[in-house]
Formats: structure tokens, sequence, C-alpha cells
């Protein structure tokens, strides 16, 4: 069977099509922003990577409208302030799926923490990984990097510690998560006119300013919503009377083909359920058209011999 799937980057509302009443979800939470500086010194730290969370089997119904919820990147922190947390990204409600986004990056005048990844096990879903946490800032000036987001097989790397700028101006950000987790921003390679690197999609967390300007820490990266889901087979007929006889004769050779093709197939199968169902509706429509109840017939016969 045949799967497709929509992607969101940013809020949003998905409607269900028909015949769909499962579906897959995944989203990506944001970075939160790296934190800001100014010209009293002090140090900053960059901000943590966003989570992962996936659920694999949603239970949704045809025709509805779902909410989609994606989380944007926190912004960066002005002036001796912190910086934004990274959004929080869900589908349908924060109860069915979420990841949660980064913390922001922090100030102070001396040391300062660094701020926290989204967790897993704060999230709802099968499927969860965690984003990194950014490093703190042990000496009395300088900053440290961004956090990388949670891939959909990994959990986001930490942005080491750093002491007075021991790691130096433009250290990277931690790693993204595989495959898909973005990472945190690059602390600033010309710290007198460069602010703090923004995380990279999805979820990395925007690196600490890294000087003693009034200039701001690194934005973080936003979040993202997938919804999956088979790509259902449907036999549509608005008027199955005005249909010439030829038609449903085609529909019948074809069917036949494929029953003859069908062994071991369970993906054949499932297409033939789907048809039983859409040619059943017909047949109740159009109750005398012997046609349409021949076509029905061959389905059924065919289901019957695959459950025996």
């Amino acid at each position: 069977m045949a799967f497709t799937t929509d992607t969101f980057t940013s809020t949003t509302t998905w409607v269900c099509p028909a015949n769909v009443t499962s579906v897959v979800v995944a989203c990506w939470a944001a970075g939160g922003g790296g934190g800001g500086h100014d010209t009293n010194g002090g140090s900053s730290t960059g901000g943590g990577g966003g989570a992962y969370s996936l659920n694999a089997a949603v239970a949704v119904t045809p025709t509805v409208s779902y909410t989609v919820t994606v989380g944007a990147g926190g912004v960066g922190g002005a002036s001796a302030g912190a910086g934004g947390v990274g959004g929080d990204s869900w589908f349908s409600t924060v109860g069915t799926v979420l990841a949660k986004g980064g913390a922001g990056g922090n100030f102070a005048t001396d040391a300062c923490d660094g701020a926290s990844g989204g967790l897993a096990a704060s999230g709802i879903g099968g499927t969860k990984f965690s984003g990194g946490n950014s490093g703190a800032q042990l000496g009395v000036f300088g900053s440290t990097a961004g956090a990388g987001g949670a891939g959909s097989a990994a959990n986001g790397s930490n942005s080491p510690d750093d002491t007075n700028n021991s790691t130096g101006n433009g250290a990277p950000g931690g790693a993204g998560g595989s495959p898909d987790g973005g990472a945190g921003g690059s602390k600033s390679s010309a710290p007198a006119s460069n602010p703090g690197g923004n995380g990279t999609t999805l979820g990395g967390g925007g690196a600490g300013y890294n000087s003693t300007s009034n200039l701001g820490g690194g934005v973080g990266a936003r979040g993202q919503v997938s919804v999956t889901y088979p790509i259902p087979f449907i036999v549509d007929i608005a008027d199955p009377v005005a249909l010439s006889e030829s038609s449903f004769e085609s529909i019948t050779s074809n069917l036949s083909d494929l029953m003859s093709l069908s062994d071991n197939s369970s993906a054949i199968r499932n297409i033939f359920r789907n048809v039983q169902k859409n040619l059943a509706s017909m047949v109740n429509s159009v109750k005398n058209n012997a046609t349409v109840q021949n076509v029905s017939k061959n389905v059924s016969t065919f289901i019957n011999k695959e459950k025996s």
C-alpha cells in the first residue's frame, strides 16, 4: 500500500481525507534562543535543543479538521537578557502527540548555567528523543554554543561548557540527532560585530552572545509536524447507472487479472477490501444493476478465498 506524508512548518489545521482512519504523526519541537550580553560584561549560554515525539497509530475521522501546532524558535536574548523558550509541537491536542521545546539560554554577571533541552519524558508518543543541553559558562565572561535538536532516531547533542571563552570564537554547537535534528548555533566568530549563531532546523538551539557589546543571542530553530497515512483506493462513482456496461465489464476484467496475481500479497488483499466496501455501497444504491452486483460478487469471492 502506498503512503503519503503532509509536512507542516507552521501552525495550521489538517483535514483528514476520506477513508483514512489512522495516521502516523511525528513532532519536532523548537530550539531555545541564546542568551544576550551587554557592555558591562558577564556571560551567556546557548539555548537547549527541541525534542522529538512520534505516535504510530493516531485515530482520526474522515473530513474532520485537526489542529497542527508547530513550535516557533525561541528569540535571542536582548542585552543582558535570557533567550526565549522554544515552542512545543503537537497534533490535535497536547495529549495526543507532543514534543517539548528547548529552554532559552541564560545571562549572568559572572558564571552562568546552561539551558536544558526538551525532555523526551515530558512528551507524548511511542518513540521519543530529547534535545541536547547547552554548556554552562564556568568563568566570568564569554558564552556557550547552542545545543542540538533531537532527530527521529537519536537525541540531540549537548554543546560544551566554557571557561572565559576557552572554547574560542566560532566554536560549533551541539550536533543534531540523526537523521533530521538540527545543530545548535555556533558562537560568534567576530564577537564585536555579530550576535550568537542561530540554530539550524530542526530544533537547534541558538548560541549565547560572546562579547561585551549590546547584541543578542542567536535564534532557536523552528519545529515541524508530519502526518503520514495510506493513500486510499477509492472507487468514486457518482452515478453508476450512467456508466456503460463496457465500463463495468472492464472493471471486472481488471479485478480478475489482479486476483490471479494475488497469491501471498497482503497489499493486494487490502486493495480488494477497499474495492469491496465501495462496490457494496454502489450495489445498495443501484440494486437492479446486474453488472455492479456481478463485480461485487467477484470481489467477495476473492476475499473469501483469501480468508480460507
